[in-house]
């Protein structure tokens, strides 16, 4: 015969200890929150880029006093310059590579170390992030002689660094491939048993919310095969932005291989479409 009480005293234990575990689970992502989101690699070598044989380093300063790398390819004749923000790997020669199929083709290109990433100093948060990213924004007129607005380009991460941008700041266009509508979406995704929007309360990165206040062309890339952003995402994004807008799927791209996928063309289209 089975023993109501001991089989009670053993649900209840295994309810305490679930309950124990699930708490220790959502402390440890409370206080690990932003390195889950900025995972930055501390690869930094600005020499070893392909193709990018017309660029230099320069150093800006935050509005926090932290110094900032920017990598910075002058445009040759008439062509924009792409304001490129790379995704939370941080500033890497494979990330840099994204945007050389534009410089060879005369675009210039400016392309930001963040805070914490390739041995930079500082610590990295949505607000730094943003505040840094205007901070370049603001000094391209000094770095590359020029005031026209820049095409904005962003992958991943850095595509919601590119919407806060192209949302307070002038741009010939938007480029935002990979995206998110909002960081603890995919957070809720990748843990599905924990509230990830309360618990990432102070980065919420969401982009549907300020993405409506961008006035230029906006292009979306969404990876039919993105195994770090789920399905949807892209297209939330996509359908908070205001027009002129296009959506482009590449059912066969990854997260990381999208170039190899028709990227490129998609964007250097959208770009002569536009003038640019």
């Amino acid at each position: 015969m089975v023993n109501v009480r001991w089989m009670g005293r053993v649900l209840s234990r295994a309810v305490l200890l679930g309950a124990f575990l699930w708490l220790v689970a959502a402390g440890t992502v409370i206080m690990e929150r932003r390195a889950l989101i900025y995972p930055l690699s501390q690869a930094f070598d600005a020499t070893v880029i392909d193709g990018l044989t017309r660029g230099r380093v320069e150093t800006l300063t935050a509005p926090d006093g932290t110094p900032l790398s920017v990598w910075v390819a002058p445009p040759v004749g008439d062509r924009p310059v792409i304001l490129h923000f790379t995704g939370n790997a941080g500033y890497t020669p494979a990330a840099a590579r994204t945007v050389t199929p534009y410089v060879i083709r005369g675009y210039g290109a400016v392309l930001l170390n963040y805070r914490g990433a390739g041995g930079a100093p500082g610590e990295p948060s949505e607000e730094r992030f943003v505040a840094d990213a205007l901070t370049v924004y603001d000094a391209l007129p000094r770095l590359l002689g020029t005031d026209r607005p820049p095409v904005i380009q962003g992958v991943s991460l850095g595509a919601a660094v590119a919407v806060a941008v192209a949302a307070e700041r002038p741009a010939a266009a938007l480029i935002l491939t990979v995206p998110f509508a909002r960081v603890c979406e995919v957070a809720q995704h990748h843990y599905r048993w924990l509230p990830a929007c309360l618990l990432q309360w102070d980065e919420t990165w969401e982009s549907t919310a300020r993405v409506g206040a961008v006035s230029a062309p906006i292009l979306v890339v969404e990876a039919g095969r993105d195994n770090i952003i789920q399905a949807g995402q892209a297209t939330a994004l996509y359908d908070a932005a205001p027009e002129p807008k296009r959506l482009l799927r590449l059912p066969d791209a990854g997260h990381g291989d999208f170039q190899r996928h028709g990227a490129v063309e998609a964007v250097l289209a959208f770009l002569e479409q536009h003038g640019l």
